[in-house]
This record gives structure tokens, sequence and C-alpha cells, in this order.
């Protein structure tokens, strides 16, 4: 008996999917933190208090937070953010321009 199915995806086995997310090259270490603890606050929201039935809609995936070189480099950087939301060795290699259309404030 011959199984080509990765192992983790969910499905068959009843196991939870697993999701491996990638941390954009722009994103500082401070605010993916601040970002992975609100996908945690939004995980424990959707299970179902003692007594109550089960919240209807797709499950949300395990997610595995990535390893610290596992980057997104083709991650668009939103603009606006406080400066401190920007990787700092990122901007930096940005040209001035590229800098003032980020458009970061304090």
């Amino acid at each position: 008996m011959s199984s080509d199915k990765s192992e983790g995806e969910g499905g068959m086995d009843n196991q939870p999917k697993k999701h491996t997310s990638k941390t954009p090259s722009w994103c500082s270490k401070e605010y993916t933190g601040f970002l992975w603890h609100l996908d945690d606050i939004i995980a424990a929201q959707r299970v179902p208090k003692v007594g109550h039935r089960c919240i209807w809609g797709s499950a949300l995936r395990h997610q595995y937070h990535p390893e610290p070189d596992n980057f997104n480099t083709s991650a668009p950087a939103p603009l606006g953010l406080p400066k401190n939301c920007y990787d700092r060795a990122w901007v930096e290699t940005l040209r001035d321009f590229e800098r003032a259309a980020l458009k970061q404030h304090e």
C-alpha cells in the first residue's frame, strides 16, 4: 500500500492542516511578533465556549512560525506604517525615493 500524500496535509487522517508562514523581508521582528500574537488571539476566540455548539465555517489552519531565514522577498511593503514596523536592514537597502515612498511615520 502506497501513499503519495505528504505528511500533515490533513484530510483522511483527521489531522489539522498545517500552514508554514513566511515572514515578509520588510517586516521587523517586533511587528512580526505583534502579528503572530494577533493570530493567537483570533484562534483563541474561534474555540467554542463550554456548553456552546461548534463555530461554523472553515477551521483555522495551525500556523507554524517560520525559521529566522525563511523570508518572502516578493511581498510588497504596505505604505504608511510606523518606522518600527519596517526592518531597519531592509530599509537601508532602499534608494532614497523608495524610502520616501514608504511614508513612514514615528
